[in-house]
């Protein structure tokens, strides 16, 4: 698939809105997200320029100059690929700041190669609960990027693996397809989640400018199977939300288990001073190991997990994550994969 777009502007702090404390500073819910993020594709698709043009943000119009722009980018697409084929993936998250993201992995009939949509909106742009519209702070179309190339694909589990936390969380990045979860454009964390706690489609209280404001922080963390500490690091602080360190180690302090038989389990951003185990200690699957935290190049608190054949961060390949036994999205599953959106809880 040749390049067609790549645009992306943020909104600021001037572009949001106040709302009602269960759908955060956007003013948008999640389900809110994936009907306006449905109906801008089907304009995109369209052509139909003013109304996304109205609804976008003044830093979204100066990039784009004109709303002609809009319609020859949505003519080159429907000219070039055609129509939608198939949606393969779907789901909308929060983002800091008050935004919400509408994420869309799509084939068109023209182009067997998947194509990533985005939407961004920061803020309600008019108050009609028939017709809810947002503002729309960022977008981009674009070919989904190749997932780094894996010979794990068809892997199975040897240990039984556990959820490493209590209650239910949402994976932020996860899934086999780099739309879904960056990760996968690397090796050695090719199937890695990112895993976050919200609470009404949010990831924080009030306004995310402390750690403690955010519902992750500082939360509990499990062995996902009986094994061996090989790594245990407690030495750096936890950054301040939205300034990731760029001088410790991206993993900051850390937990890595040896479960003997070439799988290896991978901690990373835990909380300063919240760890729990030592190098050469044996844990027992569901045996707090720390707590979550957002040290190292974390952005905002969060747990990361991966599975990998080596003890080392940045040298090994990926392995699957097979929980044995979860609730997924409400639903009892067995030895199930999560993929980003997914809401997850440890049976």
């Amino acid at each position: 698939m040749r390049f067609f777009l790549t645009f992306l502007i943020v909104a600021t702090s001037a572009a949001q809105v106040a709302a009602p404390a269960q759908v955060g500073a956007s003013g948008i819910s999640r389900a809110d997200a994936l009907q306006l993020g449905r109906a801008d594709t089907k304009l995109f698709y369209q052509g139909k320029k003013g109304q996304l043009w109205e609804d976008m943000s003044s830093q979204m119009k100066e990039g784009l100059k004109s709303e002609d722009t809009l319609l020859a980018i949505s003519s080159q697409v429907n000219s070039e690929f055609g129509v939608e084929s198939a949606v393969l993936h779907e789901d909308a998250m929060p983002a800091p700041g008050g935004m919400m993201v509408y994420t869309r992995i799509v084939k068109f009939e023209r182009n067997p190669s998947p194509a990533l949509l985005t939407f961004t909106f920061g803020g309600r742009s008019v108050a009609d609960k028939s017709a809810p519209r947002a503002i729309i702070a960022g977008f981009f179309i674009k070919p989904e990027p190749n997932p780094a190339p894996t010979e794990f694909l068809k892997y199975k589990d040897k240990s039984l693996l556990r959820f490493p936390l209590s209650g239910e969380w949402t994976i932020y990045q996860g899934g086999r397809t780099v739309g879904e979860n960056y990760h996968s454009a690397s090796a050695d964390e090719r199937f890695a989640d990112d895993i976050v706690l919200l609470k009404d489609g949010q990831l924080y209280r009030t306004d995310g400018k402390t750690n403690a404001d955010w519902y992750g922080f500082a939360q509990p963390v499990f062995a996902d199977a009986d094994g061996k500490v090989v790594k245990a690091l407690d030495a750096y602080d936890d950054n301040d939300p939205l300034k990731p360190s760029s001088t410790n180690p991206r993993y900051g302090n850390t937990v890595v288990i040896d479960h003997g038989n070439g799988e290896f389990s991978m901690y990373a951003h835990l909380k300063r001073g919240s760890v729990l185990v030592k190098e050469g200690q044996a844990v027992k699957s569901g045996q707090p190991i720390g707590m979550t935290g957002n040290s190292g190049n974390s952005p905002f608190t969060h747990l990361h997990y991966h599975l990998q054949n080596t003890p080392e961060w940045f040298n090994g390949q990926g392995l699957p994550i097979a929980f044995a036994e979860i609730v997924l999205n409400g639903k009892p599953a067995k030895d199930a994969e999560a993929v980003r959106g997914d809401r997850v809880e440890q049976r």
